[in-house]
């Protein structure tokens, strides 16, 4: 397939992205326009730590591969989620959420997708 262009709606802003639709991940991706809250712990789907909001729905964008992806097809990450003034989660539940994976699951990389999959779920 090679290098393609493809125009996304990231956290409500448009940008055009240029990748490989065959070996590029929408998490490659996203961590490659900077959006750090995207990680990568397994690169298989199973621990949950890349979940982003695509096309509405909770998805685990390292398995997301960019040949799937049409253009201004919406993403959101934990940094699109809610504004400096209306937190979204709420604060009580960022720290309810920051406790139990503190927990369960040993470091930080999985916080943002605990988020994300929250916000879908919840709000």
């Amino acid at each position: 397939m090679g290098l393609r262009r493809v125009w996304l709606k990231v956290n409500g802003a448009d940008r055009a992205i240029v990748c490989d639709g065959e070996k590029d991940t929408l998490a490659d991706v996203l961590r490659r326009i900077g959006l750090t809250s995207v990680k990568v712990g397994c690169g298989v789907g199973q621990c949950g730590s890349c979940t982003v909001l695509f096309k509405g729905k909770a998805a685990r964008a390292c398995t997301v591969r960019m040949r799937r992806v049409e253009d201004y097809d919406e993403i959101e990450t934990v940094e699109g989620i809610g504004t400096a003034r209306a937190l979204h989660p709420p604060d009580s539940l960022r720290r309810a959420v920051a406790d139990l994976v503190a927990d369960t699951y040993d470091g930080c990389k999985y916080k943002p997708g605990r988020y994300a999959s929250l916000a879908k779920g919840l709000f």
